[in-house]
């Protein structure tokens, strides 16, 4: 399906009652392009009493993002006169008198209300993040009578948002109440030419190998006999025989529709079963081991502490009821007892590790930040769950993205569990199903929080809480070059980014 098509199918519906247009549209397939696009036509073909307002959820939406591609295409098209109508350098406006065209931030405030203009056209950019306050401001302006449309275009990530609920609604006449469009990653032209063996037509779009690179991650694999439409099973490539199940970033960021559940497990029996497979330990050299610690907040909680070297975690402990003085006290002489096996390993003549060398993660959030008081001259070393995460723009806080972290890292053959007690691998098992997560409204995984999957669970998940920390990687980590290749775990990934530790050369995310 040519692009251009479907943009001017687009433009066609802004013109047809109800002159409305909700499209949802696949990540890279030039959604941004298509809202400047459209400024500029209603903006050149409106010369009297008329404006286009945007509207986008951050200043960067707007300013950045599609203003700077107004800019652009203006500039790109060469036509005398086009430039002059900016105001400012880079303000997000241009008029001339009885016309403008501004670009306002829906998450300040800012307000464009009280404006009227015969002729009208309302863009929401990014529609997903824009509050229902300017759903309603902008209906309270907008006249259905043809001198007016309105587009809103986003990836469709959450349900929960202001764009769903508007697709959902149906006008006056019973006839629904937007002109509802998609413009998926799988119909780009770029994918189909490559596909049938032709050179792409529109470089920077969508590429087939970045579906091919969508589907290893965020899809999960299953068999042809397993394969359930009404599950959006598919498969991929075309004739291949290679089938898949969507996860929801699939669902929003490839095929431009809503996911179909609410949330999702974190971790799959998949992945864990590659977790607990018996293979090869891997320790970089130089590595040491590490101990994630994870303080019991309340009594019938447990204080838990994870031991890991290299690939392979070591050992497994929990105690109820300890303070901050115990859990401190028993942590020393863990590293003790590690630092001892690790001086075992050091080449002959190089200097022993000191229980001191040894890495000690931990929550410092609630309770388990007390533990900087009792570390002396031990590496104790804070992460805060609460804390900004490394990847932003994948994951809302780090908590989500230690969970995240570990799954990817189990995907990609980098974490493995067969060594721990038969006890201590089922209660993690369990405490590794039960948290569920989901989309924000701005494309993030967010990992629901503690408590809501101790409601659920009867118990906190505090032994992988403790697992979670002790994977955690240094920024400048990568995985040894003996380390399994991404493609063992393949068929493992449903989710994530490619930029994770998976396998050889990942490096940094899941970082300190």
């Amino acid at each position: 399906m040519n692009p251009w098509v479907k943009q001017r199918e687009i433009s066609r519906l802004l013109l047809t009652p109800p002159y409305k247009v909700l499209v949802k549209a696949s990540h890279s397939v030039g959604k941004t392009w298509l809202a400047a696009a459209l400024t500029s036509w209603w903006f050149d073909t409106h010369p009297e009493n008329s404006a286009v307002i945007t509207t986008a959820p951050t200043a960067r939406d707007v300013k950045d993002l599609l203003w700077m591609e107004v800019r652009r295409q203006r500039r790109g098209a060469r036509v005398p006169g086009l430039d002059a109508d900016f105001i400012g350098d880079k303000a997000p406006e241009m008029g001339d008198g009885d016309r403008f065209a501004k670009g306002f931030t829906a998450n300040t405030g800012e307000s464009f209300q009280g404006r009227h203009f015969r002729h009208m056209l309302f863009i929401f950019d990014e529609a997903i993040g824009v509050d229902p306050i300017f759903w309603e401001t902008v209906k309270g302006m907008f006249q259905a009578d043809g001198n007016h449309a309105w587009l809103a275009i986003f990836n469709p990530t959450d349900t929960s948002s202001q764009a769903y609920a508007e697709e959902m609604m149906t006008g006056l006449d019973g006839l629904p109440a937007w002109h509802p469009l998609t413009m998926p990653a799988t119909e780009h032209p770029n994918v189909l030419e490559e596909l049938a063996g032709r050179p792409q037509p529109y470089p920077g779009a969508v590429s087939l190998a970045q579906l091919d690179t969508w589907v290893a991650e965020w899809c999960e694999p299953i068999g042809a006999g397993e394969a359930d439409p009404a599950q959006g099973d598919f498969e991929w490539r075309p004739g291949s025989g290679s089938w898949h199940r969507p996860g929801p970033l699939f669902d929003s960021r490839a095929c431009g529709r809503w996911p179909r559940q609410g949330s999702y497990g974190v971790w799959s029996d998949l992945a864990w079963a590659m977790a607990t497979t018996p293979a090869e330990h891997h320790v970089a050299a130089g590595e040491l081991p590490v101990i994630g610690a994870d303080l019991a907040s309340t009594g019938g909680d447990y204080t838990e502490f994870h031991t890991r070297w290299g690939t392979h975690s070591l050992a497994h402990e929990r105690h109820n009821g300890w303070l901050e003085d115990q859990s401190a006290g028993r942590l020393k002489v863990m590293c003790a007892e590690l630092a001892a096996r690790a001086s075992a390993r050091q080449p002959s003549g190089k200097a022993p590790v000191r229980p001191q060398d040894i890495p000690v993660h931990y929550d410092g959030d609630g309770r388990g930040g007390s533990l900087a008081t009792h570390k002396g001259d031990f590496k104790f070393v804070s992460i805060k769950a609460s804390s900004d995460p490394r990847a932003a723009g994948k994951f809302p806080n780090r908590r989500s993205e230690l969970w995240f972290g570990t799954v990817m890292l189990a995907r990609a053959g980098q974490v493995n569990l067969s060594r721990l007690d038969r006890d201590a691998q089922n209660r993690l098992r369990q405490e590794a199903m039960s948290p569920r997560w989901k989309l924000d409204a701005a494309g993030r995984q967010v990992v629901e929080k503690k408590d809501e999957t101790k409601r659920r669970l009867k118990k906190s998940p505090d032994g992988m809480d403790a697992l979670n920390l002790a994977y955690v990687r240094p920024a400048e980590w990568s995985a040894p070059s003996s380390a399994p290749a991404p493609e063992v775990a393949r068929e493992g990934r449903r989710m994530g980014d490619a930029g994770m530790a998976r396998g050889r050369g990942g490096r940094g995310l899941f970082g300190l």
